[in-house]
C-alpha cells in the first residue's frame, strides 16, 4: 500500500473517531436517535411504560438502561448493532436500597443544560478526557431529560455524580457477552 493511501486511511479513521472532527449537533442527534431506537424497543415495547430511567451508552452501540420501577431497579444491558438491531444482552434486578441508583434518579443532582466539552461547564477546560464517546441522560415520568451529556469515558471534572458515573461505566466496561 502506498504511503498516500495509508495516510488517507489514518486521516479517515481519525475523523471518524474524533469528536472534534464533526459538529457537536451531529453527535448529539445521532446519540439521541440511536438511544430513542433502543428505549422504544426495550422500554416502550411492553406498553405505555412511563417509569423514569437512566441511559448510559458507550459509542452509541452498548447501552445500560436502568428503569426505576415501583419495586426495584431493572438494569438492562443492550446492544445496538450496525444494522440497528436491538439485542437485550442482560437483565438484572437491584433493590431499591441501592444508594447510588437512588442518587441517580434525583433530578436535583443534574445540570439543566446539555453538557459537552463545548458547553459552559467546561469553559475553564478539563483535566482529562480520554476514550470512547459516552452519552448519558436521566428521563423522568413525563419524558423530561436531565443531565444529558456527551463526554468521554474518562473525564475530569465530570458533571455527572462521579460515583454514579463510575457505576454505570463499570457495568458496561466489565460486561462480557
Amino acid at each position: 500500500m502506498s504511503q498516500f493511501k495509508s495516510s488517507i486511511i489514518v486521516l479517515a479513521f481519525f475523523l471518524l473517531t474524533s469528536c472534534k472532527g464533526q459538529n457537536l449537533n451531529d453527535f448529539l442527534e445521532k446519540s439521541q436517535i440511536k438511544s430513542s431506537l433502543v428505549t422504544n424497543e426495550v422500554l416502550r415495547k411492553k406498553g405505555n411504560n412511563k417509569n423514569p430511567y437512566l441511559l448510559f451508552s458507550i459509542s452509541d452501540s452498548l447501552y445500560l438502561i436502568i428503569e426505576n420501577t415501583d419495586s426495584s431497579y431493572l438494569e438492562k444491558i443492550v446492544e445496538l448493532t450496525d444494522n440497528e438491531v436491538v439485542n437485550i444482552l442482560s437483565v438484572k434486578k437491584n433493590e431499591k436500597s441501592n444508594y447510588i441508583l437512588q442518587k441517580g434518579f434525583n433530578k436535583e443532582n443534574y445540570y439543566k443544560e446539555f453538557i459537552s466539552f463545548e458547553s459552559d461547564f467546561y469553559k475553564d477546560g478539563y483535566e482529562i478526557a480520554q476514550g470512547s464517546k459516552t452519552y448519558f441522560v436521566m428521563v423522568d415520568t413525563l419524558g423530561y431529560k436531565y443531565g444529558e451529556s456527551i463526554l468521554s469515558i474518562i473525564v475530569r471534572p465530570n458533571p455527572i455524580d462521579e460515583e454514579l458515573y463510575g457505576y454505570l461505566a463499570s457495568k458496561l466496561l466489565n460486561f462480557k457477552k
